[in-house]
């Protein structure tokens, strides 16, 4: 289940698409035990295929996010990633590069193994990388990759764990 804190956060993210936040947003009738009328409202009428419909909709999420757990949204995405990295659900190359990345925003209290793990990370292919350019290359650069992402798993879930243990303090 999907809390709306985490579908917010996933939203801002980047990681859940505007049409899918309204379709939660539409589904969810327990919204309304957690917000204000006018914020429920607000949320209800966003139209995915409206002009400006994605960045209205990132402003009222940021806006109610931020009224209802100020400051909280760097520490919940970082708790939520690295859960998930532990969990299985999100693969370990892509939570120690979204946590460098936060840490680079600021949030200083991110073991900054992450960033040394993103930085390691650097050669792996992008999955927008066109594989009919240069498929041999490709597929040694993918083999290469997995090597790495497979040396580089058990020291991100090491460090998803202290991050973890730093967030219960």
């Amino acid at each position: 289940m999907t809390t709306l804190w985490g579908a917010f956060d996933r939203f801002l993210a980047g990681e859940l698409p505007l049409e899918e936040l309204v379709d939660w947003i539409a589904g969810t009738p327990a919204l309304a035990d957690v917000l204000a009328p006018d914020e429920l409202r607000r949320l209800r009428l966003i139209h995915p295929t409206a002009p400006d419909a994605f960045r209205d909709a990132t402003a009222s999420v940021a806006a109610i996010y931020e009224t209802h757990r100020p400051g909280r949204l760097p520490r919940d995405r970082a708790e939520r990633i690295a859960r998930g990295m532990l969990a299985g659900d999100i693969d370990s190359a892509a939570g120690a590069r979204a946590l460098a990345r936060l840490r680079e925003q600021g949030a200083g209290w991110i073991p900054e193994a992450f960033t040394g793990l993103a930085a390691a990370l650097d050669d792996l292919p992008e999955p927008s990388v066109d594989p009919l350019g240069d498929a041999p290359g490709f597929a040694a650069r993918v083999t290469a990759a997995l090597e790495v992402a497979r040396r580089l798993r058990p020291p991100a879930l090491v460090a998803a764990r202290r991050l973890l243990d730093r967030l219960k303090e």
